[in-house]
């Protein structure tokens, strides 16, 4: 008994009883319209006829408004251009009404998700006079900077700086807004990966600055930890050890989070690349403690196993044979992960190339053994075929 009453009391709540059948009705039309391929259009006629016939009632227009919205999530740039030219028709017509222009930017923002640069800019710079006209919303100026983001993906860097430049500015104007905050992370994030070393430096500050004006936001401190690797990309060996060091506090201090996590063993890998044998050994022990720390995380994993081939590609044999068989742990225990079988037999390989004869005969046969594991593997073929010609000299 006790559950049935429960159940009643879930459908009461899903159904919205202090709503008219006709509102609940326009509700569950607009579910449609983002659930159903089949029925979307259907739905979206449906809920304008219902707007039409109810004297284009503001609650009406305002379903009306949000089962476009779902339905440009599901249709090609050209289709979604006319939807969204039905939201902004609606707009016009309820100048005023905040929830129909959230309406229309959440849109203008699901258009810009399917444009070419071109058509995203004039898109972007609706949502800028959008968010204009409402001045001191947050959740328009959010779908704004969300769309900058979005415009920031596909810039040279000329407009990259413009963009970003527009997002501090909207951060600093709804400065509680940590969504915004983080659409202005991710910006700068994006801006350092096309600038030279000192541009990148400077950004990277700044992303800094802007984690610790939200300390312990988990999403900034992603996006400051993504601009640091690409910085450390970008750095001579002498530079980059205190950007290693940041990605290494950044860690420590949002323990358990992955993202940051994974960024830090990338760093680390990209640092081994550049690194003599000695200094690249105490690297990849580094990503060896992470990988364990993270068991669970094949990403990690991978970028242990990438540090472990290289590391293998300059050591000598005895070295190399001890960097191979971790690899051989690791495969064995992401067992199905290709990537990591992928770097394990190219692991063999060099180890085979350094040996003589007799041992390289050992070695081969596991490299063959493996590729037959992943024969479609364009990669394990190429393998197989420097193999044969090992074999000959």
């Amino acid at each position: 008994h006790d559950d049935l009453e429960n159940v009643e009391a879930f459908w009461d709540y899903m159904l919205c009883p202090s709503a008219d059948a006709v509102k609940r009705y326009g509700m569950m039309l607009v579910n449609v319209a983002v659930n159903s391929s089949a029925y979307a259009s259907s739905a979206i006629e449906a809920l304008k006829t219902l707007w039409e016939r109810d004297g284009h009632q503001v609650t009406d227009a305002l379903l009306y408004a949000q089962g476009l919205v779902n339905l440009t999530t599901r249709q090609p740039v050209e289709g979604a251009e006319a939807v969204v030219g039905r939201l902004k028709e609606l707009q016009e017509r309820y100048s005023g009404n905040e929830e129909i222009a959230v309406a229309y930017a959440q849109g203008l923002f699901n258009l810009t998700n399917k444009q070419e640069l071109e058509g995203r800019e004039v898109t972007v710079e609706r949502l800028r006079e959008l968010q204009e006209r409402y001045y001191g919303n947050e959740e328009i100026a959010l779908v704004y900077a969300q769309g900058l983001y979005n415009l920031s993906c596909n810039q040279e860097i000329e407009g990259r700086e413009v963009t970003v430049e527009r997002l501090r500015e909207l951060q600093e104007r709804y400065f509680g807004s940590e969504e915004i905050a983080l659409r202005y992370a991710w910006g700068l994030c994006n801006l350092s990966c096309n600038q030279d070393v000192a541009e990148a430096e400077a950004t990277i500050e700044r992303l800094a600055e802007l984690h610790e004006q939200y300390s312990g936001n988990q999403k900034i401190a992603l996006a400051y930890a993504s601009g640091l690797v690409n910085l450390l990309n970008k750095q001579e060996l002498e530079e980059t050890e205190t950007t290693i060091e940041r990605l290494r506090e950044l860690q420590e201090r949002y323990y358990g989070n992955e993202e940051i996590a994974l960024r830090y063993a990338w760093g680390l890998f990209n640092l081994s690349c550049n690194q003599d044998v000695a200094e690249a050994e105490a690297s990849v022990e580094r990503l060896r403690k992470l990988q364990e720390r993270y068991s669970g995380n094949e990403e990690i994993a991978l970028a242990y196993a990438w540090g472990l081939f290289n590391l293998s590609c300059n050591q000598d044999v005895a070295e190399a044979e001890a960097s191979v068989e971790r690899l051989r742990e690791l495969q064995e225990r992401y067992y199905g992960n290709e990537e990591i079988a992928l770097r394990y037999a190219k692991g063999l390989y060099n180890l085979a190339e350094k040996q003589t004869p007799q041992e390289a005969q050992i070695t081969i046969a596991k490299i063959e053994s493996l590729c037959q594991r992943y024969p479609k593997n364009d990669t394990m073929k190429k393998i197989m075929k420097a193999l044969a010609k090992l074999q000959e000299n």
